[in-house]
């Protein structure tokens, strides 16, 4: 998942609750300099393998909710 949405400027709202992040090790970058993004739903996501996250959200100045 690393870099999977990055530098998507205009999305604004993004629901991946269904994603299966079960065998997921890395999502560093995955939402990085998503601008215009306010409203992220990642409440299923299993992050137990992840080992990498850096900068995820970096840049993301308009996320307001975050499930």
């Amino acid at each position: 998942m690393y870099s999977m949405f990055y530098e998507c400027a205009s999305l604004e709202e993004l629901n991946l609750s269904s994603f299966n992040t079960n065998k997921c090790e890395d999502m560093s970058v995955m939402f990085y300099r998503c601008k215009s993004l306010v409203k992220l739903d990642i409440s299923n996501f299993n992050a137990v393998k992840v080992n990498k996250m850096r900068l995820m959200f970096g840049e993301c100045s308009s996320l307001k909710e975050l499930k």
